[in-house]
């Protein structure tokens, strides 16, 4: 729990000193790295690409409920015998608990709903293909995208085989052995 704890708060410490950090960028005059990365300052309403940013209020809910599930998945977290699951469980619960401190603390009529400050080349060349432009995103973001993508991996690729090794309740180890 310890462990868990000190890596969660460290990440959601560095997600918001970084948004912190990009308040202080002119969204006109934006750092450029290469022709890869680009740093500035955008509020988005919205989720992801910023869709559905009329449901402010939806979003906080749905924020909010995201981190309850992460966070008592969090509180089970096994550091001895399940390392990368364990890794992926707080990455996702500090990025969901860094976007909804956002979006209650910017939850106005005249602000957005997060701070988005990193815009990556070749993911807007992805994105441009399904018609929309320069996107960005922020730190909580990739600890919640990256986060999730390591649990669903230790779940279909590790879960079992812990399972067996240390006697972990597991429906789908029993379901194929018959």
């Amino acid at each position: 729990m310890f462990i868990t704890a000190l890596v969660f708060f460290l990440l959601v410490v560095f997600d918001q000193g970084v948004k912190f950090l990009a308040s202080y960028i002119d969204p006109n005059n934006p750092i450029v790295l290469g022709n890869f990365v680009k740093f500035t300052y955008k509020e988005n309403p919205g989720a992801a690409f910023g869709l559905a940013s009329e449901y402010g209020w939806v979003l906080v809910v749905v924020s909010a409920i995201a981190t309850i599930i992460l966070g008592g998945l969090a509180i089970k977290n096994d550091w001895k015998h399940g390392k990368f699951n364990a890794i992926g469980v707080t990455m996702a619960f500090a990025g969901c608990v860094g976007n909804l401190i956002d979006r209650i603390i910017m939850l106005t009529p005249e602000r957005g709903g997060v701070i988005d400050m990193i815009s990556f080349g070749p993911w807007n060349w992805f994105v441009s293909l399904f018609g929309q432009g320069e996107n960005t995103f922020n730190v909580a973001d990739v600890l919640l995208i990256f986060g999730l993508i390591m649990v669903i991996i230790d779940y279909l690729f590790f879960y079992d085989k812990r399972a067996r090794k240390y006697g972990y309740h597991s429906k789908r180890s029993k379901s194929r052995k018959s």
